[in-house]
């Protein structure tokens, strides 16, 4: 299944990951029958406590549909440093400004994601530039080449199955690192849109690592 290409000013609509709640909703009777080989969980609990690592704790602002990349650019949370954050989202949509300290490719790696709601979570991560009130999307290096998204989900959905999304196959991970070059000085945008397979937007948290 392909996401439809959504155009206009609202930065959030292009990362709506409805074709990818589709195609993961059959996940639970599929799950059983893959080796548990497959999975990758390299931030996993017993590292991350077995290193110590620090945790900074951020609530991102609520992103809504009606906001223009004005509004939304504003109500981004700024990072200007490597390190691991944990992350709420509101109503489920969010957006964090990454602003590089020098000129180098990054790795942003996403786990954890969580709710007090629903066990079955699909979280959509898409990196942008933004300059006014325009915007371009970047091309990003994920574990299934270069992609335009880095879809992950929940512990009870990572069952290393593909889905196609985008019109790309994508591997059903709990941990998703993607890799982009960002030059001194200048900011990508990261919106994060999270949902359950009932399609709806709801509070949740998520881990997200950057080094």
């Amino acid at each position: 299944m392909v996401l439809q290409r959504f155009k206009g000013d609202r930065l959030a609509l292009a990362f709506v990951s409805i074709a990818l709640l589709i195609a993961l909703a059959p996940a639970t009777a599929q799950a059983s029958s893959l080796s548990a080989t497959t999975l990758e969980l390299a931030d996993s609990g017993n590292t991350l406590s077995a290193q110590a690592v620090k945790v900074v704790k951020k609530t991102l602002k609520p992103i809504y549909y009606s906001d223009s990349v004005t509004t939304q650019k504003n109500k981004a949370t700024l990072i200007k440093k490597k390190g691991t954050y944990a992350l709420t989202l509101k109503n489920g949509m969010g957006i964090v400004r990454f602003k590089s300290p020098k000129t180098k490719t990054y790795a942003f790696t996403f786990s954890k994601l969580k709710s007090g709601e629903t066990d079955e979570l699909v979280c959509v991560a898409g990196f942008a530039k933004v300059s006014g009130t325009d915007y371009t999307y970047k091309t990003i290096k994920t574990k299934e080449g270069k992609r335009p998204r880095a879809p992950f989900v929940s512990s009870s959905l990572a069952n290393g199955k593909s889905v196609v999304f985008d019109g790309y196959s994508y591997k059903r991970l709990g941990t998703r690192t993607a890799k982009l070059k960002v030059k001194k000085g200048s900011s990508i945008y990261i919106a994060l849109q999270a949902r359950d397979l009932d399609d709806d937007e709801i509070r949740s948290t998520l881990r997200l690592k950057i080094a």
